[in-house]
């Protein structure tokens, strides 16, 4: 049985996307970047529901568009819904910090103040 590419939340992810989106309803968020893919889109869905902006799609293999649209909202709160093999490169664009996120790990939400050089991981 071959790995299917692209598979649809579980249910501890639908969970977890819907928490994201308790989470982050009030924060101000003025955009959200998400991949091309079903898992990554449906956990940005909640909160673009709740706020009404829009999931931006950017390929996942566009790591550096995504870097420069970031990096467009100097002031701004954004969400990035990424892959542990994407947020390593992202975070050390934007902070120079290196961190590890193993393939398992779905719960890590980075906190970044660019202009300040921080970062938070905070477990949800």
């Amino acid at each position: 049985m071959q790995a299917q590419t692209d598979p649809p939340l579980s249910a501890a992810g639908e969970s977890r996307a819907q928490k994201l989106a308790a989470m982050l309803a009030d924060a101000g968020v003025k955009d959200v970047f998400a991949t091309e893919f079903k898992r990554t889109q449906d956990t940005a869905k909640p909160l673009a529901m709740k706020t009404g902006v829009a999931v931006e799609q950017v390929g996942s293999k566009d790591t550096t568009l995504l870097i420069a649209k970031i990096k467009s909202h100097p002031n701004d709160v954004v969400l990035v819904v990424g892959h542990s093999n994407t947020l390593p490169t992202i975070l050390k664009a934007l902070v120079g910090v290196d961190v590890a996120i193993a393939d398992n790990e779905y719960d890590n939400l980075f906190v970044v103040v660019p202009a300040m050089g921080t970062m938070t991981r905070i477990r949800y």
